[in-house]
């Protein structure tokens, strides 16, 4: 029988819940969307299907502004793309199959608003030693102006990567979300499973969660090291490794992280509290959240948002004062939620 460790370690009670209500006003977004983020007055959308990368205006009640990107292997085409940083009017897409990483812009000063391509960089995937091949990193993302992390799931202390700016391996970092069980057992079984997402802000810092552990590290660059910050679970978990595969107590374990946004202040993330013995496959809630955690970069929780709708993926924009998100109206759908002003005051004062 599957003896399930149950692992969580901090559950943290959040300070105060803020409810957030849904505009009746939306856009219906008629093909997949994956993700969303924020560029000053736009809203970019993008996915693994189909055209990659669509921009929106918020100005103009979500009309569509331009797109970018196919699934293809052609110029302009991506075999499987994931989108990684943004900062600024500069995102990125990561090929994983090629180890890739091109970096693109929304041009917004022109008459005709655009997507350019600034580069492409691989990743140099010979290590330290020169001997050690490693297996597909992911996530790469822009930590500052001279380095990237990545999400390598490797055991051992190296579960994230830190490279320069030509994506050479300065060192690796991080302990797993399930520490010394992985370093005792680190197949495909188990790593596949630890996949999660990062965040960085551009200035030093990267928060990683995992996809199916309500689990939360930090780290920040000091000395050309990453130090860790904080690393926690925020829920209650339980799970073992069986024959080299990580195993969930469906009856015991809980959630699913969907998104993670961060700002200069707050960690912010789109978690599903449901047990996983309460979840479906087939139900499209199983994709969806209405309980967005907010933390502080030293792992306190600071407060949570309700909102009266769910959603797959948001961003928050201080300007606005609002919440954007992809919900399902039935049909994916844009729509902005109102945050209260007692959200911006205490906690931006």
């Amino acid at each position: 029988s599957c003896n399930l460790r149950n692992e969580s370690k901090t559950v943290l009670a959040e300070k105060k819940e803020y409810l957030a209500k849904c505009s009746p006003n939306g856009m219906e977004l008629y093909s997949y969307a994956h993700d969303l983020n924020l560029m000053d007055d736009l809203i970019l959308v993008t996915s693994h299907r189909d055209t990659i990368c669509r921009v929106f205006s918020i100005e103009d009640n979500f009309a569509f502004v331009t797109s970018y990107g196919r699934i293809g292997q052609g110029p302009g085409e991506f075999i499987q793309p994931l989108k990684t940083h943004h900062y600024n009017n500069e995102f990125a897409l990561n090929d994983v199959n090629k180890d890739q990483l091109t970096i693109l812009a929304i041009d917004p000063n022109l008459d005709e608003i655009k997507i350019k391509e600034l580069k492409q960089l691989k990743v140099d995937k010979q290590a330290a030693n020169k001997k050690e091949m490693l297996q597909h990193e992911v996530f790469i993302s822009r930590l500052d102006k001279k380095h990237y992390v990545s999400l390598c799931r490797g055991a051992n202390g190296r579960f994230f990567s830190l490279r320069d700016s030509a994506l050479r391996l300065c060192n690796f970092f991080g302990a797993s979300p399930i520490g010394e069980i992985h370093d005792k057992d680190s197949g495909i079984g188990v790593s596949g499973k630890l996949f999660g997402k990062l965040a960085t802000n551009g200035n030093g810092s990267m928060c990683f969660a995992a996809f199916n552990l309500p689990y939360l590290s930090c780290y920040t660059l000091e000395n050309e090291m990453m130090r860790e910050r904080c690393s926690f679970y925020f829920d209650t978990t339980s799970f073992d490794i069986r024959n080299g595969n990580l195993l969930f107590s469906k009856d015991k374990a809980k959630g699913r992280t969907l998104d993670l946004k961060i700002d200069d202040l707050y960690i912010y993330i789109l978690y599903s509290n449901r047990l996983l013995s309460e979840e479906s496959t087939s139900l499209i809630e199983t994709s969806m959240a209405n309980n967005i955690r907010i933390f502080d970069y030293d792992g306190n929780a600071i407060a949570s948002i309700k909102l009266d709708n769910y959603i797959s993926s948001f961003d928050i924009s201080h300007s606005k004062k609002k919440l954007f998100a992809i919900a399902y109206m039935p049909e994916q759908t844009l729509v902005e939620f109102d945050l209260p002003a007692e959200f911006w005051k205490e906690l931006f004062m």
